[in-house]
Parts: C-alpha cells; structure tokens; sequence
C-alpha cells in the first residue's frame, strides 16, 4: 500500500449479520496487485 494511501475495508452500505462474529482475522500477504480470484470495491476499476 503506498504512503497515504486510504484503505479500503467495509462497504458503508454493508448489512451487517445478526450472529456475527467476534474476531476479525487480517493477513497481509505484502501483494502489489489484487489476485485474480478476489473482486475489487465497487467503483474500483480491475488492475
């Protein structure tokens, strides 16, 4: 991710579950670019 960049996490129009969990689990793989198989944000264009 470059220096100031914002990052992108939850959609503001997400509908959150009721039994949701309580954990998160991050894994930074230091990618450059989006794999293949993972969607971008919506109005993030593909790379």
């Amino acid at each position: 991710m470059t220096e100031g960049a914002a990052s992108w996490v939850l959609a503001p129009n997400r509908t959150p579950l009721a039994d949701a969990g309580r954990w998160v689990i991050v894994v930074d793989t230091e990618r450059t670019e989006r794999p293949l198989w993972s969607p971008a944000p919506p109005g993030e264009a593909l790379r």
